[in-house]
């Protein structure tokens, strides 16, 4: 799949680089991120459809192309939001699942290796399909580790931030028993 949809991008942008100034590319252009739109491929229709309001600002697919860039634009916001929404539930598991663990066992893991298969039944995945990462922080009683995922952009995002309310004072999360 990883394969096929990167092909699938990349092909198209060799297509679009290789079509030049023909008087149809535009309309080619705005054809081929329609597909890529009906593929979920949104990323890559963003390019395309940039590409056409850039390239031929004046020209009636340009127009078209700002019209469904607007669809894209959402689509790929509300992609986002349902990926950091799945990232929060995931860490929300992984962090109940350390709890639960220094409950029984009076210290924290060494590694989130440990919570499987007693705490998780699998290690779960970002909304990106990426791990998340564990560090033990000695130096703090308040937040002795840290669970992140390095997100869509590959910057990591911490714990409280994809979910404050997990740090409050009520809940004690992170708090050393």
């Amino acid at each position: 799949m990883f394969f096929t949809k990167n092909y699938r991008i990349i092909s198209t942008l060799i297509v679009s680089a290789s079509l030049g100034c023909s008087s149809d590319t535009p309309r080619l252009l705005l054809d081929q991120s329609r597909i890529l739109t009906n593929e979920n491929q949104y990323k890559a229709a963003q390019v395309l459809l940039n590409q056409i309001i850039t390239d031929y600002p004046n020209s009636d697919e340009a127009t078209k192309a700002k019209a469904e860039l607007f669809f894209v634009t959402k689509r790929l916001d509300k992609d986002f939001d349902n990926r950091m929404l799945e990232t929060r539930r995931s860490m929300i598991r992984i962090v109940i699942a350390i709890e639960r663990y220094r409950t029984d066992k009076k210290k924290l893991p060494s590694t989130l290796n440990e919570l499987y298969p007693q705490y998780l039944s699998t290690l779960p995945l970002d909304g990106w399909g990426h791990p998340f990462f564990y560090t033990l922080n000695s130096k703090s009683e308040e937040f002795p580790y840290r669970v992140f995922s390095m997100g869509s952009e590959s910057k990591p995002i911490p714990f409280n931030l994809l979910h404050p309310s997990l740090t409050s004072q009520t809940i004690n999360l992170n708090k050393k028993p």
